[in-house]
């Protein structure tokens, strides 16, 4: 359910602070914010109407909002502020704050989608760690279903947005929001757990490396008998020779293809592995047959036609580098 003010909350900083405005007791009610509808609506495309809630969050420079089920519109979450410093939380605390403060996480759209049954719609804040936004906190829908994604690095600083200190948890957590462990490709992470780096191996127990050895001489066409001792093996020249000879020989998985359009977005400009292939980049961008704007499909059905743009004849050769032009 969406956060909304208690009656109990009270202001106890400065509005001065970095242009925030305090959530003050008599405050009963929140700013709502409805909808922004364009006079279509495709039932095939977003047949939960949730596109005109994600133009509003879209459009809204100074303040995060989210949705509130018992209004149907969306309202302002109000940033976790420090009353010790007197600044908002960064970001990256806001896993940290969210367990030891009664507050919770931004609501995302999910109640419109089962509207007859009860959803967590609380969003999870994660650090996105490939692609063009690596290094920026976020917040997106849990279950991936609303596509609500929020940008929370930018939204940080910017002047007008409500803030409130909340009081420290006196009961434990009963419900928290859903891992975010592979959200494209497992590129992001839950900040909720623990992790390591990229880099990092992980930990395996004596008896999975004896399934690995079974599995290997399984592969090799040998019986799974026992262990012989090990003879002194040679060495030389040939001792590289000779164990590359019995390693076996398995065909590299394939690649995991984008699943969504943020996904193949992402993969665009992917640290590693980057690029898509001509198939998935047609199946991902549209033109316009009145205008030479070109969008993603999903993005095309918010698209306004420029007449006034020219339609371009030039022929982008993408085979040329960046040192021949």
């Amino acid at each position: 359910m969406p956060s909304t003010p208690s009656p109990t909350r009270s202001g106890v900083i400065a509005p001065a602070v970095r242009g925030a405005l305090v959530r003050e007791p008599a405050q009963a009610t929140l700013d709502l914010y409805p909808p922004i509808h364009n006079g279509r609506h495709n039932p095939l495309t977003d047949p939960h109407g949730l596109l005109p809630y994600r133009r509003r969050v879209q459009a809204s420079k100074g303040q995060v909002l989210q949705f509130n089920a018992d209004s149907g519109m969306l309202e302002t979450w109000d940033w976790p502020i420090n009353t010790a410093t007197g600044e908002r939380v960064a970001p990256d605390q806001l896993p940290r704050w969210r367990l030891i403060r009664e507050m919770s996480n931004p609501t995302c759209l999910c109640s419109l989608i089962d509207p007859d049954i009860y959803t967590n719609c609380e969003m999870v804040v994660f650090l996105v760690t490939t692609g063009n936004l690596t290094g920026q906190w976020v917040a997106a829908c849990a279950r991936s279903r609303c596509k609500l994604f929020i940008l929370l690095e930018r939204m940080f600083n910017k002047r007008g947005q409500t803030v409130y200190s909340y009081p420290l948890r006196t009961s434990p957590i009963v419900e928290l929001p859903l891992p975010r462990s592979n959200y494209t490709q497992g590129i992001p992470y839950s900040p909720s757990q623990t992790t390591t780096s990229a880099n990092s191996t992980p930990n395996a127990s004596p008896a999975a490396m004896r399934m690995l050895r079974r599995s290997s001489s399984t592969l090799n066409g040998e019986d799974s008998s026992p262990e012989r001792p090990n003879k002194r093996q040679r060495t030389g020249s040939n001792s590289y020779a000779v164990t590359a000879a019995i390693l076996p020989t398995i065909a590299p998985p394939p690649l995991p293809e984008p699943t969504s359009t943020f996904s193949s977005l992402l993969q665009l400009d992917a640290g590693s592995n980057a690029g898509l292939t001509i198939g998935q980049f047609k199946r991902l961008f549209v033109r316009c047959r009145a205008c030479p704007i070109v969008t993603t499909k999903s993005a095309f059905e918010d698209h306004i036609c420029r007449p006034q743009a020219e339609l371009e004849s030039e022929v982008i050769d993408l085979t040329v580098s960046d040192s021949d032009a």
